[in-house]
């Protein structure tokens, strides 16, 4: 494989030459999840110099007594393992090393970490021994003979030469070698060799030496330089020989323990290991049991398949982690293992009507389904009719009994359809489309006259729908007199009948029976069924406000398959976002296939979900602390996301507003694909209640209604205890939004913000009305509607809004007929201007059409695996000042927000963070926030690109804290300035976790960098 100079989990490797500044130093305290190694610390290839240039004094390499017998060049030529057409070309007739490279991390001698050192060599003519040192500072730790006068590799173990093995190297063949350190914190650490031969059929070429367990030449507690050279004469001839494709990356520690899950494990199984694989509770109830102190994660490795649980999957405070260590569910390299609420059915199917096949079920309590080949893939449609459009109205009141209280539709042959259905005994359901909301209601009876047909719904939903909301009230904007006026038409569909399947995926069931349209390429042999049991998949949840889960990650897991049954047996009547009346007119919400409650740092990372018929995910009550992070959500019934808290209009259930919300989470670089697929308004993201929120760099793609909705409340006093600032909405990618509803945005705020909900950076394209949706409301880019307050949208690029509405609209702001001094509040929409001055929000700069803008919204690019799922491993070097909230002392102020704070860790080299005029004697400061204590073990400042700013790069600390108030110095510079157009690198050699890192001028002048990175696992 050609290895090139590459950005690396979000940072560029960048090198520095010379002593006063460092070699480049990385921390490898790193985990990895499904990766045979770790992050990539250093790559090189040569293919970026010119063919006969030396190498001496560039990127770090440094010639160590070049003289006449001792030179290098760039060859013309590459590695048999790689298809570039460049490699370094050394000659050497001295036995001192030749060239070095400060380029290997150090490891901190507390720390028993291991590295992955691989290049690339061919040995042209042999008079020198060509050599490989590692060092630690002036002490070689490891010397490897490349080619000796024997032929063979040998290596020193400290008392002298020991040959590696028996295999003789010819110069005829390139070679790779690769050298794993397995940690150096004592005196038994080893490391291995592996050598591959490049002949073959592919250029993987053949492993001809595996040697493990060789000693150190030296005893060191860390490595940071490597040379090559020669190792002894041989004669006058010297040596020649190409380096290539030299490669340094982490090998991620291994868990403290370890448990192993198969579909088909053990309860009783020991787990610790494959041949003694467990089950999924199994496992689980190991950890439980784990006593004493822990001395690091405890990971429970999936492997692929369907856990289909009969009952929901339950985590609590007792499945906790412990000691300030994590346990991690995480899949197996390459495994694709899904939480699945179901039970499959892989054979038994009847081949009736053309376009009928049927299986007898295992349950009938459902109303969704999966289907595919040799396994659930795609979910099937319940079946339905095609969309009428606004061809429905309502009907309150009239003299005939037959009448009133009915939907009213002109007669046509699908009505016929439905209508014969229904007589035949069928239960046939009308889905009805009206402003942001839709009704499913069971239908009791038909009723025609003069060319309509008055459908009936069943009792239940008939309540709700016609007698539910008194006129007057704000409720009755849901189910109200505007809602029941016949003069509205609204778009429709008939489904849950068999006369309905004419499409391939469409099902129904029956009491006994699943009917189903098969897809192309399914057969009755290969067809496989998931038959979802329940509403909810898994919840995290400790029992108590008190008794909290916390510390538990999900990574590379998959959740599918579930059912909301409450609609076959009530109907649904929707009121907003994930909002309905129950069974008994009481408000509530759509279910969660997966529930986070009571619970601290819980974290989704690269998982997936889909074939899911309600809300993916929710951290419902008292969540803090925790991230939803390159996540895929695809074909969700109900939001991909849900951060709620507190809010009475979607929950009966009240909460303590002051105790119960959801905070400081992150949702992150998450793909969002076509949610709201069977409650067809729900946003793809529904945010309610609580402060400290991050929600950047995710794409939502198509949905029935907003991308994301935030907030909730009419007026200033509503939820007036329940915290709600600083909320950040930035760089999300929202496009193809509105497929049925209306009144909605790209982003659509609610309520009282209190100190600032911060919009900023967006790209909002393609959202246009539905042919399906009445043109009575609003459909726009940003969308304030009533009681909110205290919002700043910024810089929010829009691309083909509709045009009914403006593209930036703010509603009439609450139920009172004044605002606060009294003056008058038009009918709607209120003017930015009144927006600013009464309800302090405001909307600058959007609607530009900022290239800038479109490029950095959305999924960043070592995140892009959410896209396309993957069962990929995480980068294991993160840097980790990413995608955080920041904050600085001051901004030097522009027009187009280039000197924000955001821009000194947005991953663009070419952004800087400016401090602006503070005043004599200030000095500036520049302030990350974490939502958790975080260990790191570097920090890197990029100076800014293109520009010599000496007093920007000097005479500045690098501070941790815990609380915000009480700093520790990590690392600093003093008055000289690091070069320009560099990378600085600061050590930290404290394990300290902090929630706080802050840079600080020590003297008064100004301040301005390109990135600020904090390196850690």
């Amino acid at each position: 494989m050609r290895l090139v100079k590459k950005v690396i989990a979000g940072f560029l490797v960048l090198a520095t030459a010379g002593a006063a500044y460092g070699s480049i130093l990385f921390s490898l305290l790193f985990a990895a999840v499904g990766s045979a190694h770790g992050g990539i610390l250093f790559s090189e290839d040569f293919e970026s110099y010119n063919v006969l240039a030396p190498i001496i004094g560039q990127d770090g390499w440094t010639a160590v007594n070049a003289t006449g017998s001792q030179t290098n060049s760039i060859g013309g030529i590459s590695s048999y393992f790689s298809g570039g057409g460049r490699s370094l070309y050394i000659y050497d007739s001295n036995t001192t090393p030749t060239l070095a490279n400060q380029r290997i991390s150090n490891i901190f001698d507390t720390q028993n970490h291991a590295m992955l050192f691989s290049f690339d060599f061919n040995v042209r003519t042999n008079g020198q021994n060509p050599s490989l040192f590692l060092y630690s500072g002036a002490t070689p730790a490891v010397q490897v003979n490349l080619m000796n006068g024997d032929g063979t590799m040998k290596y020193n173990d400290g008392s002298g030469l020991v040959a590696v093995s028996s295999y003789v190297l010819s110069t005829s063949y390139w070679y790779r070698v690769a050298i794993a350190v397995h940690g150096m914190s004592s005196s038994s650490d080893t490391f291995d060799i592996k050598v591959w031969e490049g002949q073959g059929s592919t250029t993987n070429g053949v492993l001809v030496i595996d040697k493990t367990g060789l000693g150190f030449m030296s005893g060191v507690a860390f490595l940071d330089t490597f040379t090559f050279g020669t190792g002894g004469a041989l004669g006058q001839s010297g040596s020649k020989f190409n380096i290539d494709n030299i490669q340094i990356e982490s090998i991620p520690e291994p868990a403290w323990k370890s448990y192993y899950v198969k579909v088909d494990g053990s309860e009783s199984a020991s787990g610790v290991n494959w041949a003694n694989a467990t089950t999924l509770t199994g496992a689980r109830d190991k950890i439980r049991n784990l006593t004493g102190t822990w001395y690091g994660d405890v990971e429970v490795v999936l492997a692929s398949g369907f856990y289909c649980m009969d009952s929901i999957l339950v985590f609590n405070e007792s499945d906790s982690g412990k000691d300030g260590y994590k346990v991690i569910y995480r899949n197996d390299e390459g495994c694709f293992p899904a939480i699945s609420r179901s039970k499959q059915i892989v054979t038994g199917w009847n081949v009736g009507p053309s376009y009928w096949w049927s299986v007898a079920t295992v349950t009938n309590l459902f109303r969704d389904l999966s289907t595919g080949i040799n396994g659930p893939g795609t979910p099937a449609v319940l079946a339905r009719s095609d969309m009428v459009t606004r061809g429905a109205a309502l009907i309150k009141t009239n003299t005939s009994s037959s009448i009133s209280n009915t939907i009213r539709v002109a007669k046509s042959t699908l009505v016929t359809q439905a209508t014969n259905a229904l007589a035949a005994g069928y239960p046939v359901e009308i889905k009805l489309y009206h402003k942001w909301a839709h009704t499913i209601a069971r239908i009791e009876s038909a009723y025609e006259s003069g060319g309509y047909v008055y459908l009936k719904p069943r009792t239940s939903e008939r309540n709700r729908m016609f007698n539910n909301n008194p006129s007057g009230t704000f409720t009755a904007d849901y189910y109200g007199v505007w809602y029941q006026n016949q003069n509205i038409l609204y778009s429709y569909r008939f489904q849950n009948s068999p006369t309905f399947i004419d499409q391939e995926g469409e099902f129904w069931k029956g009491s006994q029976y699943i009917y189903y349209k098969h897809r192309t390429g399914e057969t009755t042999d290969n067809l496989v069924v998931a038959v979802p049991l329940g509403d909810r998949v898994m919840e995290v949840k400790g029992t108590t406000l008190t008794s909290r889960a916390h510390d538990i990650v999900f990574r590379g897991i998959n959740f599918s398959e579930n059912t909301w049954n409450e609609t076959t047996s009530y109907g649904f009547l929707g009121t907003q976002a994930v909002g309905h009346y129950d069974r008994n007119g009481n408000r509530a919400k759509i279910p969660l296939a997966v529930l986070v409650e009571n619970a601290d740092r819980i974290d989704f990372v690269r998982c997936r979900f889909y074939r899911l018929a309600t809300t993916a995910l929710g951290f419902y009550k008292s969540v803090t602390s925790s991230d939803i992070e390159g996540c895929y959500f695809r074909d969700v019934g109900g939001a991909a996301v849900e951060i709620y808290g507190a809010a009475s209009t979607f929950d009966t259930n009240q909460f303590n507003q002051a105790t119960e919300y959801v905070q400081d989470c992150r949702i992150v670089n998450n793909y969002m694909k076509n949610s709201g697929s069977v409650y067809e308004m729900t946003p793809a993201l529904v945010g309610v209640m609580g402060p400290g929120h991050l929600i950047t760099h995710n794409e939502i793609d198509g949905g029935p209604y907003s991308g994301i909705s935030w907030g909730w409340g009419l007026n200033r006093a509503d939820y007036a205890n329940a915290p709600l600032w600083d909320n950040e909405i930035k760089a999300n990618y929202i496009h193809d939004m509105f497929e049925y509803v209306q009144d909605g945005a790209g982003i659509y705020t609610y309520g009282n913000h209190q100190d600032d909900l911060w919009i900023f950076e967006n790209y909002l394209k393609d959202i246009v009305r539905s042919p399906y949706a009445e043109s009575i409301q609003p459909i726009c880019g940003l969308y304030f509607d009533s009681g909110t307050y205290d919002v700043i949208a910024q810089r929010n690029v829009m691309e083909n809004i509709d045009t009914n509405w403006p593209s930036v609209f703010f509603h009439n702001y609450g139920t009172s007929t004044t605002f606060p001094d009294g003056t008058p509040i038009p009918s709607f929409p209120i003017t930015a201007a009144q927006a600013a001055q009464y309800y302090n929000t405001v909307s600058t700069n959007n609607d530009i059409q900022d290239q800038a803008v479109k490029d950095r919204a959305g999924i960043q690019p070592e995140w892009i695996g959410a896209k396309n799922w993957v069962a990929a491993p995480l980068p294991t070097i993160l840097n980790v000042a990413l995608n955080r909230k920041v904050s600085a002392s001051s901004t030097t102020s522009s027009t187009n927000g280039s000197y924000l704070p955001d821009r000194g860790v947005d991953n663009d080299t070419n952004t800087i963070w400016a401090s602006g005029s503070e005043g004599s004697g200030a000095k500036p400061e520049y302030c990350i926030e974490f939502n958790r204590p975080i260990r790191f073990r570097q920090v890197e400042l990029v100076a800014r690109q293109g520009w010599d700013q000496p007093v920007a790069r000097r005479n500045f600390v690098i501070e941790g804290s815990t609380n915000g108030i009480v700093w520790v110095q990590l690392a600093s510079q003093g008055s000289t300035a690091f070069p320009s157009e560099s990378t600085w690198v600061g050590s930290v050699t404290n394990a300290t976790a902090y929630s706080y890192v802050r840079l600080r001028k020590t003297v008064s002048e100004a301040m301005n960098f390109a990135e600020l990175r904090l390196l850690t696992q």
